[in-house]
């Protein structure tokens, strides 16, 4: 059988496929594979009870703060990716943008160097229109935002250290 013609013919049955499937049944399946995968995994080399001992001894009040701060993390990495895209000409809801920055950290969490990425330049051109070579270029405008916050937090770490008096010298004296 020709490639082209056995090419178009499974393109053809994954468009009437797609068509008989309830809209998002797909996402639904493959966030439920990858949570069993990732559940057999941690069963398998995470001690348990450790984490749960650990858990337990920690402050709630102090571990429902963190909690608080990081799902805020959330719609707020939302709003810096929308105010990368503004001035490239797309303004997508924050809403959409959370979304599609936890579906490609989601993906980076399985995919090699950072590939995830490439998920959420498919959500934004396939869901908002927004031409592929603009959705990377939002991307590595983003990652250099990273990098310079990275450097001010490790920046201000050391001085506190340094201030502190407890960095290590060159020679290992404290």
């Amino acid at each position: 059988m020709n490639p082209r013609v056995a090419a178009a013919r499974l393109r053809e049955r994954l468009v009437r496929l797609r068509e008989r499937l309830p809209r998002g049944s797909l996402a639904v399946a493959g966030t439920v594979l990858v949570l069993a995968v990732g559940g057999a995994v941690l069963t398998r080399t995470l001690d348990v009870e450790a984490v749960v001992a650990t858990a337990v001894a920690a402050d709630p009040w102090l571990l429902l703060a963190a909690l608080a701060v990081y799902l805020a993390s959330w719609p707020v990495r939302g709003r810096r990716y929308g105010d990368v895209l503004a001035p490239m000409g797309h303004r997508p809801r924050t809403a959409f943008l959370t979304a599609t920055v936890f579906a490609s950290q989601t993906a980076n969490l399985i995919v090699p160097a950072r590939a995830g990425d490439g998920v959420r330049a498919y959500l934004l051109n396939d869901r908002r229109g927004v031409p592929y070579p603009t959705g990377v270029a939002s991307l590595a405008v983003e990652r250099a935002f990273d990098l310079v916050a990275l450097g001010v937090l490790g920046g201000a770490a050391l001085a506190a250290l340094l201030v502190d008096g407890r960095a290590a010298a060159p020679d290992g004296e404290i």
